[in-house]
């Protein structure tokens, strides 16, 4: 399953790209993902197999925005267990 978001236009100008991996409750997947979608600097996501669940593709406008976002509207949502974020070079 994959959600995708159109590119940012002009008006939103983001410049900083993460991924995020995530483990989630077992079977909670599509829900997660679903919910993860309506926070709008998510712009992809996709359900994997492996060591992490999910993988999301995040932009933001300066790196210092990334902490509050993951902290606060991610992993606090019901099913996250873990997560890793990188930047993306």
């Amino acid at each position: 399953l994959m959600i995708r978001r159109p590119p940012r236009s002009t008006l939103f100008p983001y410049t900083t790209l993460f991924r995020s991996l995530l483990n989630c409750v077992l079977g909670k997947e599509s829900e997660l993902l679903k919910k993860l979608k309506s926070h709008e600097e998510v712009i992809e996501g996709f359900i994997v197999m492996g060591s992490f669940d999910l993988i999301i593709k995040v932009e933001v406008p300066d790196a210092k925005d990334l902490r509050p976002l993951v902290t606060n509207k991610i992993r606090t949502l019901p099913g996250v267990r873990q997560s890793m974020t990188v930047i993306v070079v």
